[in-house]
C-alpha cells in the first residue's frame, strides 16, 4: 500500500482485499459482484474518471479534501495507471517546488521495489490463508512492472501539484518523507512532527513486544516460579499471585495496553528487563553458541541491549534512538515490522545510507512545503 495521510491509503487495484473500508475505481471490480465482509464501500465506479464526475464534481481537489477528513482507515484502489499518476501528484505537492525528476524518479524505484520485495514476504506468511492468498501475491508480482526515467518523466511534466495536497501537514505524512527533510536539515521545521513519529512508531513496536513477553510468560504456567521465585504460585493462585509480583503484575493488568502515559506512569523500565533475562537464560541455558560453535556468556548481549533502549525510550530520547538504529549499520526500524507495509523501507534504507556516507547534501531537493 501506498501511505498517503492519516490513516488513508492508496492501492493498486490488482491487490484487492475488502478488510478495511475503501472506494475503488476499477475496470476490474466493476464488473464482478463485490465481497464485502465487515467493510464499507463507499464509493464504486468503473473509471477514476467516473468516480470524480459522479461523487466529486469532477474536481480532484474535493477527492482530496474528502480523503483527509476520513479518521477512520481507509484504502482507496484503483488501476495501475491512475496509482501512479496519483503517487506523482501527491510527491509534486508534498515536497517543494525544487523537487525535480530525479528525485521523483528516486521515490517511484524505491516504492516498486519495496512493494516487490514485501510480496515475497507475504508469499510465506499467514498459512491458513494461503489458498487464497498465494494466487493473488503471484499475480501482483507479474503486474508490479518497474517504468523507465523517460515514462515517469512524461507523467511528471503533465501532472499538476494539487493545492489540497500543497496545504497537508507533515505531521500527517509517512515518516520516509520527514525523515528526508531532517536529514538534510537537522533543524528544520518539521523536527517536532519527526520526533513525534518517531515516539509513535518507537511505542508501538516496543508495545508488541510487551505483549509478546506477556504471552511467553503467562504460558509458562507454574514455571512462573522460575522468573519470580517470591512467587509460590500453584494450580488455582496464579493469577492472584501475579497481581502482587513486583516484575510480572502488569502481565494480568488490564489497563496494561497501548496507553503510553499510564505505562510510563506505572511501570519502570525494570518490568520488562528483569523477566526478558530471565526467560532467556531459561531458554538458552547451555545452547548459546557463537557461529563457531563455542559457548558464550548466557548474558551476553541480552541486558545491555535493551536497558539502554528502553532507557532511551522511558526518557523521550527519540532523537537519539534514531541515531542509534542508524549506526547499528543495517534497516531502519521504523520502516519495519508493523510499519513495513506503511513506509517505504527501500528509500529510508537509502537516506540511512547517505547520513552514514556523510552524503546528505544529496537530499536538498527532498524539503517538505508544510
Amino acid at each position: 500500500m501506498f501511505h498517503l495521510f492519516n490513516k488513508v491509503y492508496l492501492q493498486r487495484d490488482f491487490r484487492f482485499e475488502h478488510t478495511y473500508s475503501f472506494m475503488v475505481a476499477s475496470k476490474r471490480w466493476s464488473t464482478h459482484p463485490m465481497i464485502i465482509s465487515k467493510a464499507e464501500t463507499k464509493f464504486q465506479a468503473n473509471s477514476f474518471e467516473t468516480l470524480l464526475q459522479e461523487n466529486f464534481n469532477n474536481d480532484i481537489e474535493q477527492f482530496w479534501l474528502y480523503l483527509q477528513n476520513v479518521k477512520t482507515k481507509f484504502i482507496v484502489y484503483v488501476d495501475p495507471d491512475i496509482f501512479l499518476k496519483l503517487q506523482i501528484q501527491y510527491w509534486k505537492s508534498i515536497f517543494k517546488d525544487n523537487i525535480t525528476i530525479n528525485e521523483i524518479y528516486t521515490l517511484y524505484s524505491s516504492f516498486v521495489e519495496s512493494d516487490r520485495l514485501l510480496t515475497y514476504y507475504d508469499l510465506t506468511r499467514k498459512k491458513e490463508n494461503a489458498d487464497f492468498l498465494k494466487p493473488k501475491l503471484l499475480d501482483a508480482l507479474k503486474d508490479i512492472d518497474k517504468k523507465t526515467l523517460e515514462e515517469i518523466t512524461e507523467i511528471f511534466n503533465s501532472t499538476e501539484k494539487s493545492d489540497t495536497l500543497s496545504l497537508l501537514s507533515s505531521e500527517n505524512i509517512s515518516i520516509e518523507y520527514l525523515l528526508a527533510d531532517y536529514f538534510y536539515n537537522n533543524n528544520t521545521s518539521k523536527k517536532s512532527a519527526l520526533l513525534n513519529k518517531l515516539k509513535i512508531i518507537t511505542w508501538d513496536n516496543i508495545i508488541d513486544e510487551f505483549q509478546h513477553l506477556r504471552f511467553e510468560l503467562l504460558f509458562g504456567g507454574i514455571d512462573l516460579n522460575k522468573i519470580d521465585p517470591d512467587l509460590n504460585v500453584g494450580i488455582g493462585n496464579i493469577e492472584e499471585k501475579l497481581k502482587t509480583s513486583n516484575i510480572l503484575k502488569w502481565t494480568v493488568d488490564p489497563l496494561f495496553n497501548t496507553n503510553i502515559d499510564y505505562i510510563k506512569s506505572n511501570y519502570t523500565k525494570d518490568f520488562f528487563l528483569i523477566p526478558h533475562y530471565k526467560l532467556q537464560i531459561l531458554w538458552n541455558k547451555g545452547n548459546m553458541r557463537d557461529l563457531q560453535g563455542n559457548p558464550i556468556d548466557e548474558g551476553t548481549g541480552i541486558v545491555e541491549d535493551y536497558t539502554d533502549l528502553l532507557t532511551l525510550i522511558w526518557n523521550d530520547q527519540y532523537e537519539t534512538l534514531l541515531q542509534r538504529d542508524i549506526e547499528r549499520g543495517y534497516g531502519c526500524i521504523f520502516s519495519f515490522r508493523r510499519m513495513m507495509h506503511k513506509s517505504n523501507h527501500i528509500f529510508t534504507s537509502y537516506l540511512y545510507d547517505k547520513v552514514r556516507n556523510n552524503n546528505t547534501n544529496d537530499l536538498e531537493n527532498f524539503i517538505l512545503r508544510n
